[in-house]
Formats: C-alpha cells, sequence, structure tokens
C-alpha cells in the first residue's frame, strides 16, 4: 500500500528529505542498490524490501523517486533539497511534483492560509496530487509533513488538508506537526498554532504531534549532540515516524511462512484503531531505545527492559527514558472501584488522585528487531490504562517486524493517543488568547483574509479538545 506524501514550507521539505533517506537507508541495509533493483524487477514475492519500497517510492529508468509532492511559497528550500536528493544519487523527486513560488508566507498563518489570492497555486498542487496518487497501484492515504509555527506550512498546509479531504473524501489524511519552541522566533507562533490545530481537527484523520522543545532534548540528553541544528531534530522525528509506518505484521501473523507483506494498509489501521472517535484525533510518538553513534557497539537490550521502560513512559507521560516518573503508577483494582463511585456521585466527572496518570484511548505498538518471541506485551494490555468507554482488550494494536531497524537490535515505537496533549495545547490556548484579548497583531491576519470571528471560532475548538482529553 503506497503513502502519496505532501511536504510543506522549510520544515516540510527538509524533514521529509531525512525522512525518504531513513526509509531507504533501512530498506538498502540489508541489499545493495543494485540487487535491490533487480530483485524488485525480478522476483513475485512480496516481501518487506518491496513493501517498504512501494510505500513511499516508485521505480524509473534511472533513480527511484519518493511519492511526493514539495511544496512552498520560496523556492530556495525546494530546490536545495531536491538537489541533495538528487546528488545521493540513491534517489529523487519527481521534478513535475516540485511547487514553488517567489513570495514567502512571512510567518502569517491567514497568508499562507488564504494564499495570497493565488487560487492558480491550490491547481497546481492538487494536479501533483493526482499525478503521484495516479502512480499508486494501491493507494493507502496521504502523510502531511508540517510546522505548526510559520505561515507556509501552517496556512498553506491546513489549506491543502481541506483541500485533499473535499477531493478524497474517503482518503486517510495524516498531518505529521512540530510543535514550535515554547521560546520561539516567531512572535505570533501561537495564533498559527491554534489557527491550524483547530482548522486540521476537522479535516485530518489524525495529528501527530511531536514538539521541538522535547525534540530538542533528545538530541542533547539522549543522543549526546552538543550543537543540536534543525537536521539533528528532522532526523528524531524521521526515525520516529519510519519506525511505525514501514511494514509490519500483525502479532497474530508473525510466524507466518509466507512472510507476505501484500496488502498491509497501516495508515488504515491508524484511523480506524487510534483515531475512530472523531473527538479524539490527537497522535504522539514514544520509543526506545535512544543512544548516540558511539554507544551502539558495546550496548545491549532485552525486550523485558526495553518494554518496561517503555510502558512507564506511557502512563507517565514521559517523551524520554531519563525523564521517567516512576513514582507514577496505575490504580490498584480496589481504588479504581472507588473512583468509580465518586465519579457516579459528581456528575459522572471523572476523579483522578495526586499523582496524574496519562490516559489512553487506544495504543499502537510497533516492535522491532530479533527475539521477538521473548517481547511480553502484556502491560500494555492491560485495561486500566484506558478509557472505561473502550472495550476490554481493544485498546491495543501489537505490529512487529524481526527485522532489526535503523542500527538498533531492537527498538520498540508506541503510537498513543492520550492525555499526553493537554498541558502543551492549555499553555498555547492561554498565551494566545491574552495576546487575542489585547489584539496583538490581528490586524496582520484581518488583512490578509480571515476574521475575528475565525479567531473566537479556533479558541473554542481548542478548548473544546483541552475539555475532552480532561475528561478521560
Amino acid at each position: 500500500m503506497s503513502i502519496v506524501t505532501l511536504q510543506l514550507g522549510q520544515f516540510g521539505n527538509q524533514l521529509g528529505y531525512e525522512f525518504f533517506n531513513t526509509v531507504l537507508d533501512d530498506i538498502y541495509c540489508f541489499h545493495g542498490k543494485n540487487t535491490l533493483r533487480k530483485k524488485l524487477a525480478a522476483t513475485n514475492k512480496y516481501n518487506y524490501e518491496d513493501a517498504a519500497f512501494e510505500s513511499f517510492f516508485y521505480a524509473t529508468s534511472d533513480l527511484p523517486l519518493a511519492r511526493a509532492v514539495m511544496i512552498d511559497t520560496e523556492a530556495k528550500v525546494v530546490d536545495d533539497v531536491f538537489t541533495k536528493a538528487k546528488m545521493s544519487k540513491l534517489w529523487s523527486y519527481d521534478p513535475k511534483c516540485c511547487i514553488r513560488k517567489k513570495r514567502g508566507s512571512g510567518n502569517n498563518w491567514a497568508l499562507g492560509y488564504c494564499m495570497d489570492g493565488d487560487q492558480v497555486l491550490l491547481e497546481e498542487i492538487m494536479d501533483s496530487v493526482q499525478r503521484q496518487v495516479e502512480y499508486c497501484d494501491r493507494f493507502s492515504g496521504f502523510l502531511l509533513l508540517m510546522s505548526l509555527a510559520g505561515g507556509t506550512g501552517s496556512g498553506l498546509g491546513t489549506r491543502c488538508t481541506e483541500e485533499l479531504r473535499d477531493r478524497y473524501p474517503n482518503s486517510q489524511i495524516i498531518n505529521e506537526v512540530v510543535w514550535p519552541y515554547s521560546n520561539g522566533e516567531v512572535i505570533v507562533q501561537d495564533y498559527n498554532t491554534i489557527l491550524t490545530l483547530s482548522h486540521l481537527y476537522k479535516a485530518s484523520t489524525g495529528l501527530i504531534i511531536l514538539e521541538n522543545d522535547k525534540l530538542h532534548e533528545i538530541c542533547t540528553r539522549l543522543l549526546k549532540i552538543k550543537n543540536v541544528g534543525f537536521h539533528h531534530i528532522n532526523r528524531v522525528i524521521a526515525h520516529k515516524l519510519a519506525g511505525v509506518l514501514l511494514p509490519s505484521t500483525c502479532l497474530q501473523n508473525q510466524h507466518s511462512k509466507r512472510n507476505d507483506y501484500a496488502g498491509i494498509n497501516i495508515f488504515g489501521e491508524i484511523g480506524e484503531h487510534l483515531c475512530s472517535h472523531t473527538d479524539y484525533k490527537l497522535l504522539n510518538i514514544i520509543d526506545i531505545p535512544q543512544i548516540p553513534d558511539h554507544s551502539f557497539d558495546y550496548t545491549n537490550y532485552n525486550w523485558h527492559g526495553l518494554l518496561k521502560h517503555l510502558h512507564q513512559m506511557l502512563i507517565a507521560n514521559a517523551f524520554m527514558e531519563e525523564n521517567i516518573k516512576w513514582e507514577v503508577k496505575l490504580p490498584s483494582p480496589k481504588a479504581l472501584s472507588q473512583n468509580k463511585k465518586l465519579a457516579k456521585l459528581s456528575s459522572g466527572l471523572p476523579v483522578h488522585s495526586d499523582v496524574m496518570v496519562n490516559k489512553s484511548i487506544a495504543n499502537m505498538l510497533v516492535i522491532r528487531g530479533t527475539e521477538i518471541d521473548k517481547a511480553d506485551i502484556g502491560a500494555f494490555r492491560d485495561s486500566r490504562l484506558y478509557v472505561n468507554w473502550m472495550p476490554n482488550s481493544s485498546g491495543l494494536a501489537t505490529r512487529v517486524n524481526s527485522r532489526p531497524y535503523n542500527k538498533y537490535e531492537k527498538s520498540a515505537f508506541l503510537l498513543s493517543n492520550s492525555q499526553f496533549c493537554i498541558p502543551t495545547i492549555n499553555n498555547v490556548t492561554e498565551k494566545a488568547w491574552n495576546m487575542f484579548a489585547n489584539r496583538a497583531y490581528i490586524h496582520q491576519y484581518i488583512s490578509n483574509g480571515i476574521s475575528e470571528d475565525d479567531f473566537i471560532d479556533s479558541f473554542a475548538t481548542a478548548e473544546q479538545i483541552i475539555t475532552n482529553y480532561n475528561k478521560l
């Protein structure tokens, strides 16, 4: 099943390059590029490498091309990324699917969303999207890579998402969005974030949210990178994203002798399992292990230790191993029963303990590497992790692959729909509302095509999201 990726703005295009590099590195890890090309053409067996390649690339007489549309309102980043990919001599982009203009969006969401009145731009983008969709023998859905802080990625990315929903109403649309640094340089980033979040919530199947502050800490504290740049952060995101989206099989099928990945639709499972309730669309990826390159040779992991730490990261809402609060525990059956009784007495509102447990709606666990038979995932099936309206045993979907991923002999990824998002959304909503109450920079948005009512509606949507997740 093939995924069409839209790379939007500077961030989206730079991340897209790292993402496709990560995918191809994983494919070429076991097979040289020439061997792979011959095998793709000659074999009828549909195995991991074939499935991974078909998901994100298609073969040509020259280099493999990414199933992607590059979009920016300024030409420089698109041209740089296109050249960089082609010069790798491993893969490239389709030059007919590179959309660039001469004028940027100036970090203004309204300017990107309304496209400065340029309706031709949207048609150019959709023509390129249709071109990529037609290249797919088995189309799975759309992946949009975009930031929340700027104008093009957030504003134009939102407009493209809405247009995709109109033109492909039954398709899965996943937006991978990166939350700006809390002390970012874009002074209106909180406005841009709220406007993007509220509009995407109506059009997207699900939003995978990753935060720059946390990604930066992973780079410095776990990967031991001294001078962190955006390319380091993008590699961390690419590792997480590919770890979830690359081919894997259901746990029940891991012993199948066919080892056939044909027809696997990971996007469909994300939509049906994680985002089945339209009020809850926010997803997060946590993964383990995360270690610097110089530590690979003398580091050894077992599944018990990895999954124990990942489970605690989930319930304590930790984004990395070093940030785990081990004192956070799931409530005992007795305490759970008492809380349910108290909730009934308080008009059905949830009752929480002093130490908050991160409550989940649903989780998707992806484990990759050797000795998968020894991986005990029972803790992730515990009903105490999930909302009480989720049927027993249906909260967890598990996917496996016995192939080591990205230099790690064993690795685990958890794509989670949970309360992880509450503090972050609450903080940015409060800051944006304070700016709006003082009418700061409002004229820059109104003069480019949106109204004060658009702001009010966006705040209402954000506050409803917070309320919904708080009630879990």
